[in-house]
């Protein structure tokens, strides 16, 4: 690693550091139903929150809960737009931390027990990136870091996985959008979609798993 890419590690998790201490206030001062009620207020400045948005996914913090926000605050059509620009810079700083931090060490344990990370076949690395990408149950965070950490090329997985995360993204946002304007037809109609894109996920994962 040069110098150029460690001065920049700092700067971002010296940024990470601050944007936890000032939560960490908020949440002790306020409380968090305050805070979060803060943070969807549509006076509140959406430049704060496109800031979580683009920081907290990566640290492991639950998207799902952040997807409902964006919807509350923005509405459908603006969150989603906003998930749908961070989702590069998500994958990015987690390809950056994962090789930085975690890749070296993993390699390690691994090599103590002769073993070896799993190798992607490059004619199966598309199809494979859409069906993991989709599988349920695992968080956002940790799909993104198995990706990095796969023998796929970043540019790869970044345009595989990308229109993935914003399709699953969308009925959480439009569940958030349609409750902060009490349309509960609409709210319903995403709450369907929801649980179609889990089932969906499920049969794939099955048959994914069948077929290996």
């Amino acid at each position: 690693m040069d110098r150029g890419e460690k001065i920049k590690i700092v700067f971002f998790l010296a940024a990470v550091a601050v944007l936890a201490l000032a939560m960490g206030y908020l949440f002790l001062t306020y409380g968090p139903e305050q805070t979060l009620r803060f943070l969807v207020d549509q006076d509140s400045h959406t430049a704060l929150f496109a800031v979580l948005l683009a920081v907290l996914p990566v640290l492991g913090f639950p998207l799902s809960v952040l997807l409902l926000m964006a919807g509350v605050k923005m509405g459908f059509w603006w969150g989603m737009a906003l998930f749908a620009a961070l989702v590069p810079l998500h994958m990015l700083l987690t390809h950056l931390l994962t090789h930085t931090f975690i890749r070296g060490p993993l390699e390690y344990i691994l090599a103590k027990y002769s073993k070896e990370m799993p190798l992607i076949a490059r004619k199966r690395a598309i199809f494979f990136v859409v069906i993991f990408t989709g599988f349920p149950g695992l968080p956002y965070a940790v799909k993104n870091c198995f990706l990095s950490l796969s023998n796929i090329p970043l540019p790869v997985y970044l345009l595989a996985a990308w229109p993935m995360h914003v399709v699953l993204a969308a009925p959480f946002v439009g569940v958030g959008g349609s409750a902060a304007r009490a349309d509960w037809r609409l709210g319903l109609l995403f709450a369907v979609l929801l649980v179609v894109v889990y089932f969906l996920g499920r049969w794939l994962k099955a048959k994914f798993s069948n077929d290996s």
